[in-house]
């Protein structure tokens, strides 16, 4: 009886241990399933002055760019280090610049500090050629994703969903910063949203 019970103990915990692999395995190529799945609209360089900081490549379900259409997806390839509070500082200042061209505010000040709350708990310090998908489905649940370029046991990182936020009105807002009509680099908006 003894030895019955071990062998069930012995295939449960095998059974188990593939479910839980097979599951992180989906995980893992969940961010890259969804863009690949949307079109890419189109892609830019992010610089200040002579620095490269990322190239931005911005992907929809619809073609010509219609900022109602869901899902969409906004991925940054990373070319220099950045330090987590330098994405929560830059994306602060950058809500900050969307809302000056405005009577009032687009979003209350308090709901902003929430987020970036959030966000600094969820964006890592991030590595030259590390990527960050951000995704935004048809329900609106925001999801980021980091695909880290270092390698460990040989094997390369895909994917890795990092966090979410499930505000409906976070992911355009989050969004905006690239593609508001009001976005401090227009240029790059033209290119991201392939006009």
């Amino acid at each position: 009886m003894n030895i019955k019970k071990l062998f069930t103990f012995i295939f449960l915990s095998i059974f188990s241990v593939a479910s839980m692999a097979a599951n992180l395995s989906k995980d893992n190529d969940l961010g890259s399933t969804l863009a690949s799945s949307l079109q890419k609209l189109g892609e830019g360089q992010m610089n200040i002055l002579f620095w490269k900081v990322y190239k931005a490549e911005f992907y929809s379900a619809d073609s010509p760019y219609d900022e109602k259409s869901y899902p969409k997806a906004l991925k940054l390839t990373y070319q220099r280090d950045i330090e987590k509070q330098e994405f929560i500082d830059a994306t602060q200042g950058e809500w900050v610049k969307l809302n000056s061209h405005f009577n009032e505010r687009l979003v209350p000040q308090i709901q902003e500090d929430k987020w970036l709350t959030q966000l600094s708990k969820i964006f890592p310090d991030i590595k030259e050629n590390d990527v960050i998908l951000f995704t935004l489905n048809k329900e609106k649940q925001a999801n980021f994703y980091l695909k880290q370029t270092t390698v460990k046991q040989n094997k390369p990182i895909d994917y890795q969903l990092i966090g979410s936020i499930n505000e409906p009105t976070f992911g355009d807002y989050f969004l905006s910063i690239w593609l508001s009509k009001h976005t401090s680099e227009p240029k790059l908006r033209k290119k991201l949203i392939g006009q």
